[in-house]
């Protein structure tokens, strides 16, 4: 307090200042003059504590099998940060629930990272909660068609790799989708006996970290060398009918052993085809050969039946250039 007495050993002629937040008290004494008379007292100012700038923000990322801090901060200017995923925070309850260490996720959700800040002798507390995702991640799963060679017994035609859970549903028949898979489809993978291409339908749920995922493959099964009856190239046939289909029009057909053939066979009038018997015989258990085209007989092998039915049946060119036999050994007439 500034008095007559004091006024100039404690007092300052320069008008205080102050910087912190806080109730100030200013004494004044005012000397007067020749007119005026002495006036001493005092006065209350405040400064109010600033607006809290601390800022939170969302570290929204892809699951990837790390944990990972949620958000970020900044603005930070002083004071402690309580932080908690599952209540909300505020000035009576953020000892009890809160910790002081940012929070960490693994898998893949939603979340809110609710906060508060304790401010300090300048700035407010603040309060307030910050919305993360974490997203499910592409699904790995890989379904590969298989490349397979006939046995005569069922073989699975399509291989899994990649799998990080969930449930895979599998149809030969039809597309699957969200909304059929599980009526459509069949949690058995694939099996097929016959030759030829097949293509598998397939959809796999995914589970809580891993998006779901369909799509198709192909997968083949052909005939090796060791289980064909006849070639034509470097393709394999069981049966005459399937190599003379194979071509186009013209190409020839390798007898690989001996074989019973009950195909129906014909050379239609736009094919030119060598049968190449090479030293083995074909018995034709039913259906004549009939050739409408072109068709040349060589090497020493033979064509025979003990059926009651023509061997060929020829209305176009045939030649015959070959060493072995024609035979039928049951008449016909």
């Amino acid at each position: 307090e500034l008095t007559s007495s004091n006024c100039s050993s404690v007092g300052s002629t320069t008008r205080p200042t102050g910087t912190d937040a806080g109730t100030y008290k200013v004494y004044y004494y005012s000397t007067g003059n020749g007119n005026y008379l002495a006036k001493s007292g005092s006065i209350s100012t405040t400064i109010a504590k600033a607006e809290n700038t601390i800022k939170l923000t969302a570290n929204n990322f892809i699951y990837n099998g790390e944990t990972k801090v949620l958000v970020s901060v900044s603005g930070y200017v002083g004071g402690t940060t309580y932080y908690s995923t599952t209540y909300q925070l505020n000035s009576s309850n953020y000892l009890t629930y809160g910790v002081n260490t940012r929070p960490y996720e693994k898998n893949a959700g939603s979340y809110k990272v609710y906060y508060y800040n304790t401010g300090n002798a300048n700035y407010e507390s603040k309060s307030g909660f910050v919305p993360v995702t974490i997203a499910k991640s592409s699904n790995p799963i890989t379904i590969s068609g298989n490349s397979l060679t006939y046995t005569g017994a069922a073989q699975e035609l399509v291989s899994v790799s990649g799998y990080v859970g969930g449930e895979t549903y599998y149809s030969t028949t039809t597309e699957l989708t969200l909304s059929n898979y599980s009526s459509a489809g069949n949690k058995t993978r694939p099996t097929g006996i016959e030759r030829g291409t097949y293509t598998i339908y397939y959809y796999s749920t995914g589970n809580n970290n891993y998006n779901s995922k369909k799509g198709s493959v192909t997968a083949t099964i052909t005939l090796s060398e060791n289980g064909a009856n006849y070639s034509v190239g470097s393709a394999y046939f069981l049966t005459l009918e399937e190599a003379i289909a194979s071509i186009s029009t013209t190409g020839t057909i390798v007898v690989l052993k001996d074989v019973e053939d009950s195909s129906t066979a014909t050379i239609s009038k736009d094919k030119d085809i060598i049968l190449d018997t090479s030293n083995k015989t074909i018995t034709k258990t039913s259906s004549t050969i009939t050739n409408e085209g072109k068709l040349t007989i060589s090497g020493n092998g033979n064509i025979t039946t003990s059926e009651g039915f023509h061997l060929i049946t020829n209305t176009g060119t045939l030649v015959l250039p070959h060493t072995g036999t024609i035979s039928q050994t049951k008449n016909t007439s």
